[in-house]
């Protein structure tokens, strides 16, 4: 009994956690997660020269971004530093 009890615990926690996640990731603003995104792209590429978002990937893990450029593209992901909650973090590549 207690150990069904300790599952239900644990699935409902699972549940509360997917939940917080889809809508921190998914439905919530883009804007303040963007201009992070777009900071990482400069760290990797110049800012100075047209670029602009090509991809956006909205998934309840976290987002990630496509920045284009003439010269190329720098993939950024970004998710929250322990993905549940944190300050949200973007590396570019």
């Amino acid at each position: 009994m207690l150990a069904r009890r300790l599952l239900t615990f644990v699935l409902m926690l699972v549940c509360i956690a997917s939940t917080w996640m889809t809508y921190d990731n998914v439905f919530s603003d883009l804007e303040p997660t963007k201009a992070l995104a777009e900071e990482a792209a400069c760290r990797v590429k110049d800012c100075k020269k047209p670029h602009g978002f090509t991809l956006l990937s909205r998934m309840p893990f976290g987002q990630s971004f496509d920045v284009t450029w003439e010269s190329g593209v720098v993939k950024v992901e970004c998710h929250r530093e322990s993905y549940l909650f944190g300050a949200m973090r973007c590396t570019g590549s």
